[in-house]
């Protein structure tokens, strides 16, 4: 039966691969794993999820043997998720390739690519800064070596990836799910060259041991980079061909901007160089968050999102744009949910991990509405609890409400 224990990322961080990057935001691998056991048909076959992350769902399926396609929109989770997928690793290689790097770092040669006029990297008159110079320095000088002696290819990007997990350790904020927060005394710690080594070292003893360890991936797993609500009906059949499984997660209607939280990381990796790179992604992401403009969104054909948008209009907002964008996010679902029911297989099942949101005072049945775009689409519905949290007291006007996070389940009827 699926495990519900523990739905979260947080198991993840004990497993090989799926703890190569701290990720919270994700759902754990047994969930993954017990969804393929109860829906999968009894066989491995095709798994699709349109909103991978961190590559959770993908690893996880590949592992037991399943064709995995992912598709992403940030560049760095992307980028993530397409490291943690390659089939197979070799341990010697990594070994060799990160003793090369730190030896050619000592004497290497750097290009600075980090943006210089952002609140990335301390300089004069700026407060407060994530990194500070001898820590972006020292990231620069390994980056340059690892692209000079390490060919390009998969080991390339699994260096870099060690690198910027490390260097992160190295921020004067901690990242907490939610937003960047500085650290307790951060002007104190006066981080460093070698304290970016020492990450760096920690991280790749970690990948080391982990390919040594683990089994080869059973099947094949790729991630994509793109926009879900176009991908899956422009590319997605001659991509995707049929899918026996969809699972996935969209983003939460939590007004959390993810392209935010990762914004260090698109800068370490150099997939964006200014705000305009990061609202080019924002633009195309389902429309959870006020951060950008969107383009007014046609009305929802579900009912319950008229009358949550009508209650919360009524209510305090501390924006105005949050009943359209309400109306959006479900809009984008509807989107969204038609693709995949058209990729799904007869007798094909489709789940998605949401949670219920709340604001004015006015909780937003996430999954019961996701249930009807489902059920409007000819899909038998079942709504799996996963767990209660508290809500956000600001976006909920400091009400007690409390949130639900569920596992929607749709099922494709033979044809």
């Amino acid at each position: 039966m699926l495990d519900l224990d523990r739905p979260d990322f947080e198991p993840n961080f004990d497993l090989p691969r799926h703890r190569w990057y701290p990720f919270k935001e994700g759902f754990s691998a047994s969930l993954v794993a017990s969804f393929l056991l109860d829906y999968g048909g009894g066989r491995p076959g095709t798994i699709l999820d349109p909103f991978a992350g961190s590559g959770t769902s993908i690893v996880e399926a590949a592992a037991w043997g399943w064709r995995a396609v992912g598709v992403e929109v940030n560049p760095f989770t992307r980028f993530l998720a397409s490291v943690k997928v390659e089939n197979e690793y070799r341990p010697e290689l990594v070994w060799r390739h990160w003793r090369r790097v730190l030896d050619d770092a000592v004497e290497g040669d750097v290009e600075w690519r980090l943006p210089r006029g952002s609140t990335l990297v301390g300089r004069k008159g700026l407060d407060k800064w994530l990194f500070n110079p001898a820590v972006a320095r020292r990231y620069e000088q390994l980056r340059s070596s690892i692209e000079r002696v390490v060919p390009a290819g998969k080991y390339r990007r699994l260096l870099t990836l060690g690198l910027m997990a490390g260097t992160v350790r190295a921020s004067n904020a901690k990242r907490d799910g939610k937003c960047w927060r500085y650290k307790t005394g951060w002007r104190l710690r006066r981080y460093g060259s070698a304290d970016v080594d020492a990450g760096f070292c920690e991280v790749m003893q970690t990948y080391a041991d982990d390919v040594a360890a683990m089994p080869r991936l059973a099947g094949v797993g790729e991630v994509v980079l793109g926009d879900s609500r176009v991908w899956l009906s422009e590319r997605g059949p001659s991509v995707v061909g049929g899918a026996d499984v969809v699972l996935t997660s969209p983003p939460y209607l939590n007004s959390f901007d993810y392209t935010d939280i990762y914004r260090p990381e698109c800068f370490l990796l150099g997939v964006a160089d200014t705000a305009q790179d990061l609202r080019k992604v924002r633009l195309q992401t389902l429309r959870s968050h006020v951060q950008v403009e969107w383009p007014e969104a046609r009305p929802s054909s579900i009912a319950r999102v008229h009358h949550a948008v009508r209650r919360v209009r009524r209510g305090k907002l501390w924006d105005r744009r949050l009943p359209a964008m309400i109306n959006a996010y479900f809009v984008d679902l509807e989107d969204v949910v038609t693709s995949c029911e058209a990729l799904l297989r007869p007798n094909g099942t489709l789940g998605m991990v949401v949670a219920s949101s709340a604001y004015s005072g006015v909780v937003i049945p996430v999954p019961e509405i996701l249930g009807d775009i489902m059920s409007a689409r000819g899909l038998d519905v079942e709504l799996r609890e996963l767990r209660v949290t508290a809500g956000n007291g600001h976006h909920q006007n400091r009400s007690n409400k409390t949130l639900v996070e569920s596992l929607v389940i749709g099922r494709k009827r033979r044809a």
